[in-house]
């Protein structure tokens, strides 16, 4: 073969080369870029839409591979594919993948190795998005952990504040309304003095269940501080989840709660209070209105005692 053949054919292999090399990281650069976009959002939409928007794709099934019928396992026909991440080593927590507990790390596993070690660009590749996946899975934890209230394990004051936030500025797009429900445990110093603080953590962890059971999915609900809470109630044409319709059935929940609960358990008392935040109203108000509402319903069932 002539010389200026072969010196030919190595230029337009280095050029294929060259070509495949910028088209690899042409997709990393997008997929990394699309990913910020998608974080800004926080929201776990934005992440599985990003899981699902990858330019790699996995071809390996791991499923197949090892000839796995657990139809239970995370990673079991996901459409991602990346059973590293879905349920093995590589996730942070605990292995869901029967498969992964034998390997130290998913690294030694032909499934990855088939999927992943096949080049140096499509490895690194790979170890970009698990280093961003395990990443934004801590993002997510320490979000858990900044908006849920220990004890209660529900939303704490300052999820509700940053949630009704976003809902006002729905109300002033949409002129709609929204209920703010203040709750409040009565004697709840009395049942700490008597029973000690332990039943009283235990009597607030009861209150948020019973609110839980009691509003529906759309509404929000939260501990605001101490011994009250906070519902946001999203209202309807029916009056179906009008506020005195809620109250009558968070009573209804605390005198089942109350007719069977033990002789050395103290019984439950609620009180409560709402306003109705519009357009043309502040946050703030609206909330003090709904606390002022709820001394007074507090004040008039010290009266009825």
């Amino acid at each position: 073969m002539p010389a200026n053949s072969r010196q030919g054919e190595r230029t337009m292999a280095k050029n294929k080369a060259n070509i495949d090399l910028k088209q690899s990281f042409e997709k990393i650069r997008n997929d990394l870029s699309h990913f910020i976009d998608l974080s800004q959002q926080e929201d776990e939409k934005s992440w599985l839409d990003w899981i699902a928007s990858i330019t790699t794709k996995i071809e390996t099934k791991c499923w197949e591979r090892k000839n796995c019928k657990n139809i239970n396992c995370p990673a079991y026909k996901n459409s991602c594919g990346r059973c590293w991440i879905i349920a093995g080593t590589m996730l942070p927590g605990a292995i869901h993948c029967d498969f992964a507990q034998k390997y130290e790390s998913c690294k030694t596993c032909e499934v990855y190795q088939d999927a992943v070690c096949r080049d140096p660009i499509t490895e690194i590749e790979e170890h970009l998005f698990v280093l961003v996946h395990s990443l934004r899975q801590r993002q997510q934890e320490l979000k858990e952990i900044a908006t849920t209230d220990f004890l209660t394990e529900i939303h704490n004051r300052r999820f509700f504040d940053s949630y009704l936030s976003h809902e006002y500025e729905k109300i002033k797009r949409n002129d709609t309304s929204l209920a703010i429900m203040m709750i409040d445990v009565d004697f709840f110093k009395e049942i700490n003095d008597s029973y000690g603080h332990g039943m009283g953590d235990q009597v607030l962890k009861e209150c948020a269940q019973i609110l839980l059971k009691a509003t529906r999915q759309s509404d929000m609900v939260a501990r605001y501080g101490g011994d009250e809470f906070i519902i946001a109630l999203h209202e309807n044409q029916q009056n179906q989840n009008h506020p005195s319709v809620l109250i009558k059935r968070i009573e209804e929940y605390l005198a089942h709660r109350n007719s069977c609960k033990g002789k050395n358990v103290p019984a439950l008392s609620l009180s409560f209070g709402y306003a109705i935040l519009t357009k043309n109203k502040d946050i703030a108000e609206t909330i003090k209105k709904a606390d002022e509402n709820m001394y007074s319903d507090k004040a008039r069932r010290k009266t009825m005692q």
